[in-house]
Formats: C-alpha cells, structure tokens, sequence
C-alpha cells in the first residue's frame, strides 16, 4: 500500500478533519517521509505545493495526532501489539531509571 493512499484511509476514518486539512496533512506526512533533518516553514514551502503562509496557518490549527497514530497502528497491525522504548533516550527526557 502506498503512503498516500494510507494516509487518505486513516484520515477519511477521522471525522473532525475537513477536506483541506485532509489534503495539507496528506501532502506534509509525504514531505515530512521524503526529507531528512530539521525543518522550518520555508523549507517546507520548497518542497511542497504549499506557500509558507498557508503551511504556517494549518500548524496553527488543532489537529488529535494521538488519534491519527492510534488509527494506523490499528489499521496496519493486527493482533499483539508491543511497544519499545530505547532506554538512551530517556535521559533526553529528563526520565531517569531507578
């Protein structure tokens, strides 16, 4: 399955999306799966078919990216599910382990 065409199925599956965040959060999860590294706006806009204005106007609105992810764990993966945590990244965190 492509990623475009799974990114339309879990957010069809949403149903607080509207059509045009459909298609800016389907457009931005490719970029954001194309390019390596930090990101800003401008960088954003080079890549994608949206200007800077319009990229920074849909961050600013609200937008369940638990739900989204819960949504494709759910849809991808069947059966047990297990989770696992690089206890290294934990100090990033500000967690420590006792």
């Amino acid at each position: 399955m492509k990623a475009t065409s799974a990114f339309q199925t879990i957010l069809a599956k949403m149903n607080k999306v509207s059509k045009p965040l459909e298609s800016f959060l389907n457009e931005l999860l490719i970029v954001f799966l194309s390019l390596k590294g930090r990101y800003c706006f401008r960088n954003l806009s080079r890549w994608a078919s949206f200007c800077e204005h319009t990229i920074s106007r849909n961050f600013a609105k609200a937008f369940d990216f638990y739900l989204f992810q819960q949504q494709f764990i759910d849809s991808f993966l069947q059966g047990r599910k297990l989770i696992a945590v690089v206890a290294s990244d934990l100090a990033t965190f500000g967690w420590t382990l006792s």
